[in-house]
Parts: C-alpha cells; sequence; structure tokens
C-alpha cells in the first residue's frame, strides 16, 4: 500500500471528519454562539455557519493533502478573525486546530484495525498509487458523518506508511498553530488600533462640541 493511498483513504471520509472537526470547534465557543453557528446548514440563512464549515474544510485539504497551502491560510484568517471578536485568551483563540490532530489520529487508527466503511474496504488492495486509489474519493459532502467501525485489517496495510503520515499530520498541524498564533496576535493588534482610532475620534468630536457650546 502507498502513502499515496493512505490519503487517499483519509480523503474518502473528508465530510464526516470535516464535520467532526466542525462539533469539536463549536465545542470551543460559548454555547449561545454555539448554537447560533450550528443552527441552520444554509448560506444564506447563515453565512457566518456556511463559512465555518467551508473554511475547516480547505485548512483539512491542506494538512491531509498538502494542497494550497495558500489558499489555506486564507481560510485560517478567516477562522481566526471570527474567533477574534470572542473573548478567548490567545491559547483559546487557536485552540480549535488541535482536535484535528486527534480526528485524524483516530482515522488513522482505524485504517490500521480497518473499516467495514464501503469507502475503505473497497481499497483493500490499493497498492499502485494515483490510478488504482482514484476509487476512494468520493464527492465532499457525499459521506454520511459518523464515527469508523472496526473491521477487518486491510489487506496491504503499512503500519510504518501509518506512522509517516501521522507524522506528516502531527508537522502540519504544528504549523497551522503557529500560523495562527502569529494571525491572532495581529489581527488583535489591528482590533486595538481600530478601537483607539474610534476613542481617539469620540474624544475629538466631544471636545468640539464642547468648544460650540
Amino acid at each position: 500500500m502507498s502513502a499515496h493511498c493512505l490519503h487517499e483513504m483519509l480523503a474518502s471520509q473528508r465530510a464526516a471528519l470535516v464535520e467532526e472537526w466542525f462539533g469539536a470547534t463549536l465545542a470551543s465557543y460559548p454555547a449561545h454562539m454555539a448554537q447560533f453557528l450550528r443552527r441552520e446548514a444554509d448560506r444564506f440563512r447563515n453565512p457566518a455557519g456556511h463559512a465555518l464549515r467551508d473554511n475547516l474544510g480547505i485548512v483539512f485539504d491542506a494538512v491531509i493533502l498538502s494542497d494550497d497551502w495558500d489558499r489555506a491560510a486564507r481560510a485560517l484568517g478567516d477562522l481566526l478573525q471570527l474567533r477574534a471578536v470572542q473573548d478567548f485568551t490567545p491559547s483559546e483563540a487557536v485552540g480549535f486546530i488541535a482536535p484535528l490532530r486527534d480526528i485524524l489520529g483516530r482515522a488513522i487508527t482505524g485504517l490500521k484495525s480497518g473499516s467495514t466503511d464501503p469507502a475503505i474496504t473497497g481499497l483493500k488492495s490499493c497498492s499502485t498509487g494515483r490510478e488504482s486509489c482514484s476509487t476512494a474519493r468520493t464527492a465532499q459532502g457525499s459521506v454520511a458523518a459518523g464515527p469508523w467501525v472496526p473491521g477487518p485489517v486491510a489487506q496491504d496495510f503499512s503500519p510504518v506508511l501509518a506512522d509517516d503520515l501521522r507524522a506528516q499530520i502531527d508537522a502540519h498541524v504544528d504549523r497551522l498553530i503557529t500560523l495562527a498564533s502569529e494571525m491572532h496576535a495581529n489581527c488583535r493588534l489591528r482590533m486595538d488600533e481600530i478601537r483607539a482610532r474610534e476613542a481617539t475620534r469620540r474624544t475629538w468630536v466631544i471636545d468640539r462640541v464642547h468648544r460650540r457650546v
């Protein structure tokens, strides 16, 4: 089994894994905000919740497929802007990223033990590269969310490749946390500057009014 096949196996479960990460991210918000973000999947009725799901998916793709990190950085910036207006400490603001490590770690463990999911069991003979792995991909959102159920061990599964993939994912998550910490600090700095300018403007207006009086 190639390293590419392992990436494809995880990519085939994109919808379920992103939804699990979405749930973990919502848990970090105050209850009323989490309920607001979750209540409606329609992008027009709940643009903030839809943007949250969409941007998490973009970052997920970068972690799994090393795909378009510039786009992932923009998505991460959008996620942090939403969190910057909340009363989060710096560590809490970027804390939504770390659960992705555990979610993908459990998914890789599921690959080691096998799975009854058709997207996984259909890949038992996958060992020759991209062409043989092509059946792993499904349309985004086509896989129902839910945990994997352990099944027979996948044929030709390589624990060494799985450990390499886990190490790669850990490195990508660490990269995201570092980048997010820098972005959040810059975002809070900009917000503080905006508040300071607004306070100066209000003081100036009040002063002008008092002079006229």
